[in-house]
Order: structure tokens, then C-alpha cells, then sequence
């Protein structure tokens, strides 16, 4: 919804990523890639404070793990990271360097979004 409607993206997204911090441990890593990339891309929720605890909790959450993710959800992270790279830098650093060593577990279209 929120990809879709400027009122939920706005109003809703900025909170909902702010609440969803408190629980990031529990959900499956690839869930946690997917809204990272989601709150990423939208440049007016990135700054707001729910969003900074949300984005720090995913480093948190997901730095330990970044070897476990499926390639798909490591290029989610990977582009979430290097979009709000102002608020992501550590975690960008830390995907990029396990997306290097696991250059060959990504397809050749993915590796393209890598490098770009």
C-alpha cells in the first residue's frame, strides 16, 4: 500500500517501520530485507525518527546474519542500504563485503544491480 498511496506512505510507513523495530528479531530475515528496501525508498519517511530506530535495528538484526540470506534478500539489502545510505552506511559496508565473497550465488542480472 504504501508504494502506492502518498497518505499511507507519508502518515502510516514512518510509525509502522518505528513499531516494527521492537520485534525485527523475530521476523524471518527476508521480510526484514524487503522493508528495509520498502522505508528506503521513500525519501520522506527515511528521516523521520521511526524510521532511524528501524533502520538501526535491522543492522542490528541483520549484520550477524547477512551470510544466511538468500541472495535475493541480500541485493534487497544491499540497495536499501546504499539508498539511505546517510542512515545505512555500517550495514551497506557489511552486505557489500558478503555480497563480494558471495558473488557467485547471485544471477547474472542481480550481480548487474550490484555494480550499479
Amino acid at each position: 500500500a504504501a508504494a502506492k498511496s502518498a497518505v499511507v506512505t507519508e502518515l502510516a510507513l514512518g510509525p509502522v517501520a518505528g513499531a516494527a523495530a521492537a520485534t525485527l528479531a523475530s521476523w524471518p530475515m527476508g521480510s526484514v530485507a524487503e522493508l528495509l528496501l520498502v522505508v528506503a525508498t521513500r525519501e520522506m519517511v527515511h528521516t523521520g525518527s521511526g524510521a532511524r530506530r528501524f533502520f538501526a535495528e535491522a543492522f542490528t538484526v541483520l549484520a550477524p546474519k547477512l551470510w544466511e540470506l538468500e541472495p535475493a534478500a541480500l541485493l534487497k539489502t544491499v540497495v536499501a542500504a546504499g539508498t539511505a545510505i546517510a542512515l545505512c552506511r555500517r550495514l551497506l559496508e557489511a552486505a557489500a563485503d558478503v555480497a563480494i565473497l558471495r558473488l557467485s550465488d547471485f544471477r547474472p542480472e542481480q550481480v548487474l544491480l550490484l555494480t550499479q
